[in-house]
């Protein structure tokens, strides 16, 4: 997410395969507003070239489909409610491991204590990664559900 003149905007797209964890997905977008701040420690983005993104109703068209984001399709995330609304996306079928796993009862965790309580790995070290960011979530998921972060398929 990064911050525009329409406020908090999508400034990259990244989707994970829930077993593969192979990146489906992993585009720049360009926002709707003027960007004013792209907040690039946890967009992992600096600059916003036509050339490398495409613009944001390019990307949703790309996901919306039957072999990505469709009724069926499960979406895990960390804080998701934010990234539901820059997508500005409703979806009936999520998991938020940030509501899963809230602090005595009412704080929301850091994704990066929880992947390390969690998992015992350190994350967002420095700038973030979508991908990694992502992977992690999926891993924390799988952990809780005892499915093994090891297996590839659905059997």
């Amino acid at each position: 997410m990064g911050f525009t003149t329409l406020g908090y905007e999508m400034i990259r797209l990244t989707m994970v395969d829930f077993f593969t964890n192979r990146v489906l997905f992993d585009k720049i977008t360009r926002p709707l507003g003027e960007v004013l701040d792209l907040n690039s420690e946890y967009s992992g983005v600096h600059e916003i070239k036509d050339s490398d993104s495409i613009p944001y109703d390019d990307a949703m068209k790309e996901i919306l489909n039957k072999n990505m984001i469709n009724k069926n399709t499960i979406l895990i995330g960390h804080g998701f409610e934010n990234d539901l609304n820059v997508m500005r996306l409703i979806h009936d079928k999520c998991i938020d491991t940030a509501v899963m796993f809230l602090r005595k009862g009412t704080y929301k965790q850091a994704l990066k204590d929880l992947a390390f309580k969690m998992l015992g790995v350190k994350i967002q070290t420095g700038e973030h990664d979508s991908a990694i960011d992502a992977i992690t979530t999926m891993n924390i998921v799988k952990k809780h559900l005892n499915i093994s972060i090891d297996r590839k398929e659905w059997n």
